[in-house]
Parts: structure tokens; C-alpha cells; sequence
């Protein structure tokens, strides 16, 4: 639920080469860091669904950051953002999960938005009054 579309998103964004096993752990490293101080305290595993969108930028910024990294990127943009904002972070082995609030930016500014809010889409499906049009 939050993993791929973050995969997806990234590999859209960025246009890598390949998508390796680092990269998707590097989302995974950061879908673990995502959890707040109160989702922590009650023990649970993943975010809660209300940040959903949130988290997903959050995953995507992390695959982009770890696709520059490894020199896989095939939209530059990136690469000057990521090494301008983290230069220390290039070609660095270690996979971390980390990203820069100009990374994310970046994403949630090109992520897709929704003309109605999810709320309000539920509502108008439990609602609607004839199931045969569905």
C-alpha cells in the first residue's frame, strides 16, 4: 500500500536506468522511519492510512535520493538537487532511507492531487443510489 506506488512515482519522476533492490530498500528503510512518536507508542507497524500521501512523497524522495546515488538517474534535475543539497550523501554505499526537505518538495509539488478528497469519494460511494450503474 505504501511501498510500490512510491516505486512507481520515483521511477516516473527520475526515469532511472534500473530499479535495483537498494533502491526498494531505501523506501523500505524509510517507510520504518515514517512512523510518529504516537504510531511508535502504540506499537504499530505502519503509518496510519490518514497520512497515506504524506508518507508516499516521503517514500518516493527516498528512491529518488537513492537512485541519484547510484548514478541511475536519467533526469539530471534530480542529481542537481540531491548533490547541492546533500553532496556528502553521493556515492556513499550505505543505504539509509534519507532525503532532503528539497527532495520532498520537489515530489509532493509533482505528485498528483485528487479533485475531492478521499473522504468525500467514500461518502459518495456508500451513498450511491443505484448499484446497477456501478
Amino acid at each position: 500500500m505504501y511501498v510500490f506506488p512510491a516505486i512507481g512515482l520515483g521511477a516516473s519522476l527520475c526515469k532511472p536506468e534500473w530499479i535495483t533492490d537498494t533502491m526498494i530498500y531505501a523506501v523500505s528503510k524509510a517507510l520504518a522511519n515514517s512512523l510518529n512518536e504516537q504510531e511508535k507508542a502504540r506499537g504499530e507497524l505502519y503509518p496510519r492510512i490518514e497520512r497515506i500521501r504524506d508518507v508516499a512523497a516521503r517514500l518516493t524522495a527516498a528512491f529518488i535520493t537513492q537512485a541519484v546515488r547510484e548514478g541511475q538517474v536519467r533526469d539530471k534535475h534530480w542529481e542537481e538537487i540531491v548533490a547541492t543539497n546533500m553532496p556528502d550523501m553521493i556515492n556513499k554505499k550505505a543505504v539509509t532511507g534519507l532525503f532532503t526537505k528539497r527532495v520532498l518538495g520537489e515530489v509532493k509539488t509533482l505528485m498528483w492531487a485528487p479533485a475531492s478528497s478521499v473522504e468525500q469519494y467514500i461518502v459518495e460511494a456508500m451513498t450511491y443510489e443505484n448499484p446497477d450503474d456501478i
